[in-house]
């Protein structure tokens, strides 16, 4: 869910502006990836490879379960992330930018812990650069420390459960349906041309406000009957 969000920090487990995938696992079906050692003082693998998600390198470490020391990813106006291409990425106006000629990030994973026998990486940085056409550019920097981390937690399927009302717009990542609007059914997101024009569009406070105002119309209609038959009926009296 938060692949694409580097304010959550998913990028020190791998997950860098790839989709819903890891680094590592966009990579592999690339023919063009490639492994070379890297010696000096932490001997790491370095993994390149270009992919539909950009030009992607990673180097892991060897010692410590392959755990991602670096990543970097260069994207083109072409390239996807977070479900859309480059190109079709809205702009920000204050940038006075037609568009975008690359992306560019770059995470360092600088501590890490094993826990229960698994390495996580616990701090690291993140530099990340718009390049837009004009030769203008939008930096951002982005430190994350982690804390009291628990990799087996106890959890239900209710706390993954969403509120959202049937029909809200969502945001959802899938790379292979570029450029589609989806819309929530009340157990996951779906392509919003799927959803019957039956179902609810409101949340349930919505429809309850609409129903209210309903009632109310209805016995106001109601009451301007029951004056207007009692004004006939008064109005005929005094005729006659």
């Amino acid at each position: 869910m938060f692949s694409h969000m580097f304010l959550y920090g998913a990028w020190l487990d791998g997950y860098l502006a790839a989709g819903d995938k890891s680094v590592a696992e966009a990579m592999l079906g690339s023919e063009s990836l490639s492994i070379a050692s890297q010696s000096g003082a932490d001997d790491t693998l370095q993994l390149t490879a270009s992919t539909r998600f950009g030009d992607l390198s990673l180097w892991v470490d060897p010692l410590k379960g392959y755990v991602a020391r670096k990543i970097t990813v260069v994207k083109r106006p072409q390239d996807l992330i977070a479900g859309s291409k480059l190109a079709d990425l809205a702009v920000d106006p204050r940038m006075n930018s037609s568009g975008y000629e690359s992306w560019r990030a770059e995470a360092f994973m600088e501590e890490f812990q094993q826990i229960e026998g698994v390495w996580v990486a616990t701090k690291g940085t993140l530099e990340q650069t718009d390049f837009y056409t004009g030769g203008k550019q939008q930096s951002s920097h982005y430190t994350v420390v982690r804390s009291d981390i628990k990799l087996s937690p106890s959890m239900s399927d209710e706390d993954f459960r969403s509120d959202l009302p049937v029909g809200a717009a969502v945001n959802f990542v899938d790379e292979a349906d570029s450029g589609i609007s989806y819309a929530w059914d009340g157990d996951s997101p779906v392509k919003a041309s799927l959803l019957s024009p039956a179902e609810p569009r409101f949340s349930p406070v919505g429809n309850l406000g609409m129903r209210i105002v309903l009632m109310v119309g209805g016995l106001v209609a109601v009451a301007l009957l029951v004056l207007g038959a009692s004004w006939l009926k008064t109005g005929k009296s005094d005729v006659s």
